[in-house]
């Protein structure tokens, strides 16, 4: 489980930093899931799909994001 954490924080570090990445925000949401973590998953997966709505994104990645 340390590992899941170490690297869910990782990436919510580099997400803070790269704003506009719906990847990292769905890798938090995934690792946070996890971890049993579900209101912060909640949470990643919401601003995954921001990001998305956001910029347009529309690509298989994108719209597996969404789904």
């Amino acid at each position: 489980m340390e590992d899941l954490r170490k690297a869910r924080d990782a990436y919510a570090v580099v997400l803070d930093s790269q704003p506009d990445s719906y990847f990292l925000a769905d890798n938090v949401g995934q690792l946070s899931l996890g971890l049993g973590e579900k209101d912060r998953a909640k949470s990643a997966f919401q601003q995954a799909k921001s990001i998305i709505e956001r910029t347009g994104e529309r690509s298989v990645w994108s719209l597996a994001t969404l789904a």
